[in-house]
């Protein structure tokens, strides 16, 4: 929308299943040779070759679960588990996944027979987040946009007199990223900040996709744990708005908007009151603007309006209300082929079949604010007193399973990697 009279070396994905078997057949016909050369020898050397094969077989088993799809480490699972780990294994600082929910996608415990010695094989797991901007940090419960999955395997045998309880342990572990497609130069050195940076007064939340372009919030609030995802493990944060002039977020850098081409936006809100969820407009200061369309709000009555502007304004409703106090997640989309469609809380609430494009400008994407006027239902407050969590922008239209799988997430990092999956170039976990 315009003002009047303006235009405008080896491979990382470890072991397969196929592998795994293997190797440990393999063990099991080198294992009676070990014995056979340990006859001669101390218990302690006996010992020694044993601690070898489990050794194989806890390697093995960390391996397969490197190999398993990110997303789907936790498949199974659900949080807590024993109050008592076996000695050696340290999940600290975690929010700790073994209890069952159903199957495993990695198994929680599993025994392997070999000459008569049987191993048990016990794959244990925590959420933690690494910190950004504290390099050699350990990772803690503290959420952020680097969730990671602290995977340990304990490979246990009985041995009498040799040690505690008549049980030997040996243990290994690795921290696993459960981003689709890591990036790892996210943790920088200590002292330093992303480039470029956010204004002085306002606060950086990184872009998860684009890590050069945060959302800069200014006069908001974050809270922990306080978000759609938050008694979930990983649980999500979110965004405070005041609904004050001073009050709102903006991404730091510009870009060309959609105009002729299909795009997705979506954005988590909690509120009680009219304004501005997303937009995008031709200023990231928080009033004014001469070009601004591509725009989620909450009307006056409570239902979600989604506007865009091709020469003339258009709009679509939600024919219930949204103002509540609930999580509810926003969606639009125009598509080039079937127009313009809302969804909230994964389901289709309204659709304009005619409107196939938005207007072009250079701009960028704000949060809690934008400029309301000229549209036909503009809330009374564009500064919206209320709740963000994730936002993010896909430069094509999602389909409603893509939508409903967002919607059904459940947790943060699930939420990362869906996003990621269906083309985001552009997301802000807040």
């Amino acid at each position: 929308m315009s003002r009047q009279g303006r235009r405008t070396a080896r491979s990382d994905s470890g072991f397969t299943l196929v592998e795994t078997v293997i190797a440990v057949a393999i063990l099991a016909l080198l294992f009676p040779m070990f014995l056979s050369a340990a006859t001669s020898g101390t218990q302690a050397g006996n010992q020694g070759r044993i601690r070898q094969v489990a050794s194989v077989l806890a390697d093995t088993a960390l391996d397969y679960t490197r190999a398993i799809d990110p997303s789907q480490l936790l498949d199974g699972r659900a949080s807590g588990g024993p109050a008592t780990l076996p000695a050696g294994v340290n999940l600290t600082n975690t929010d700790q996944y073994d209890n069952v929910a159903g199957t495993p996608a990695v198994p929680l415990s599993n025994t392997t027979v070999i000459d008569n010695y049987t191993f048990t094989t016990q794959t244990f797991m925590g959420v933690c987040y690494l910190q950004q901007g504290a390099q050699g940090a350990s990772c803690t419960t503290v959420a952020s946009p680097a969730p990671m999955v602290r995977a340990v395997v304990d490979v246990s045998w009985p041995a009498k007199g040799v040690c505690a309880a008549n049980v030997c342990d040996y243990v290994t572990s690795s921290l696993i990223s459960t981003a689709s497609d890591p990036k790892f130069n996210e943790v920088l050195p200590s002292g330093t900040a992303p480039t470029p940076s956010c204004p002085s007064g306002a606060t950086a939340f990184p872009d998860i996709v684009m890590s050069s372009d945060p959302m800069c919030a200014y006069g908001a609030s974050a809270q922990a744990n306080s978000g759609p995802f938050a008694d979930a493990n990983p649980p999500s944060g979110s965004l405070d708005f005041s609904g004050d002039s001073g009050s709102y977020g903006s991404e730091l850098t510009s870009s060309a908007g959609p105009s002729s081409s299909s795009f997705t936006i979506a954005i988590w809100f909690k509120t009680s009151n009219p304004g501005v969820l997303m937009g995008f407009s031709n200023t990231a200061s928080g009033s004014g603007g001469s070009d601004w369309d591509k725009m989620l709000w909450v009307d006056n009555s409570g239902r979600v309006v989604f506007g865009a502007y091709t020469g003339s304004t258009a709009e679509i409703a939600s024919p219930g209300t949204f103002d509540g106090g609930d999580w509810h997640l926003a969606v639009a989309s125009i598509s080039t082929t079937s127009g313009m469609t809302l969804y909230v809380d994964g389901s289709e609430v309204a659709s304009n079949t005619s409107v196939k494009s938005s207007q072009a400008y250079t701009g960028y994407w704000n949060i809690g604010w934008d400029n309301a006027s000229g549209w036909p239902d503009p809330p009374e407050q564009v500064f919206l007193q209320g709740s963000l969590s994730d936002a993010a922008f896909f430069p094509s239209a999602l389909s409603g399973s893509q939508v409903a799988g967002l919607y059904n997430s459940g947790s943060q990092s699930t939420w990362a990697s869906n996003v990621a999956a269906d083309g985001a170039t552009k997301a802000w976990s807040l």
